[in-house]
């Protein structure tokens, strides 16, 4: 019964061209607002995500991401047999003498693809059972590469980020390419816990953490313990002058340059577009505005609006001086 069961969730699960799910899988990506000279004028999305090309990513990120995650990753057919069983092992010694802490989980970078793009989130065995089938149907359809690619935009990295490039922008106002070695062993770290492991919201907990990383990196002879220890330094220096009191998502760190027009511009593309089509489908969105002339009228418009507000306030204050000083007489 055990066989026959196994073997009917298998072929169930053979009958989903692998290929053909992921090449139609579309990543959700920004809808952008363009003026009539092509200037940006507002980013509309649900996910920051910014699509880039493996040979873009600079390699000091994918031996971070390596190193830190899944350091077998080009040796491995998918999955890694010890590693899941030494997970095994401490998570169930855990749960039998009821110890503190985080469950260890052992995937590789290629079963969290999977689990990502093929399967929920619920901690069941038909899941695990399903993440691991289409883990080896990715490693036999795509090079290594290929999946580190797809990995690399499709992850979420905190705060609303999805992808590499949204991530660097967000966390450093940086290209990927520009990114120091530090910066590439902290976003290493934040797919496995995008909140504890945030430099914004735990600080202490992410420095150990890109400590970790970087150490992972000199034992694989990835680079120097002078190298690393130089970038750690560097990086929270930086990141310290970085202002991210009042930011927690890249929602506020994009504002609309003609807000008034960007709504118009919205009422438009809702008469003929679904919601979906508007925040995900990456929307190229041209316009008739001239920025430049935009930003000039409505700096005039506010300082009339201004100018007004204080001839009013002032009128205000001048009637209501008058008739309290009347009612005291």
């Amino acid at each position: 019964l055990v066989g026959v069961t196994f073997g009917a969730l298998f072929a169930s699960f053979s009958r989903v061209d692998i290929e053909k799910v992921i090449s139609e899988s579309e990543l959700s990506i920004p809808t952008i607002i363009y003026d009539i000279n092509g200037k940006v004028i507002d980013e509309l999305f649900q996910e920051k995500r910014e699509i880039i090309p493996f040979k873009d990513i600079p390699e000091n990120l994918i031996k971070a991401f390596i190193a830190y995650e899944d350091k077998d990753f080009y040796k491995h057919h998918g999955f890694n047999t010890k590693r899941i069983l030494i997970s095994l092992l401490y998570n169930l010694r855990k749960i039998i003498f009821r110890q503190k802490g985080v469950i260890v989980g052992g995937s590789t970078i290629t079963q969290q693809l999977a689990k990502r793009l093929f399967t929920e989130s619920e901690k069941t065995i038909f899941r695990k059972l399903r993440e691991l089938w289409y883990t080896v149907q990715i490693e036999k359809k795509f090079s290594k590469n290929e999946i580190l690619e797809l990995y690399l935009n499709e992850v979420y990295f905190g705060h609303g980020v999805y992808g590499i490039k949204a991530a660097a922008d967000f966390y450093f106002g940086k290209n990927v390419k520009d990114l120091t070695l530090a910066e590439c062993a902290l976003l290493s770290t934040l797919p496995q816990s995008p909140v504890y492991n945030s430099p914004i919201l735990y600080s202490e907990n992410s420095k150990k953490r890109v400590k970790m990383a970087l150490d992972r990196m000199i034992e694989l002879k990835f680079t120097t313990k002078e190298e690393a220890e130089k970038s750690y330094n560097k990086l929270w220096e930086e990141l310290s002058e970085r202002n991210f009191a009042s930011i927690s998502s890249p929602y506020f760190l994009t504002t609309s340059k003609a807000p008034y027009y960007t709504d118009a511009v919205l009422q438009v593309l809702k008469k003929d577009f679904s919601s979906d089509d508007i925040y995900k489908k990456g929307l190229r969105v041209y316009t008739a505005c001239n920025l430049d002339y935009q930003l000039v009228a409505e700096r005039f418009l506010k300082e009339a609006l201004d100018k007004l507000n204080k001839e009013y306030l002032a009128n205000t204050k001048n009637k209501n001086d008058y008739i309290l000083n009347n009612y005291l007489d």
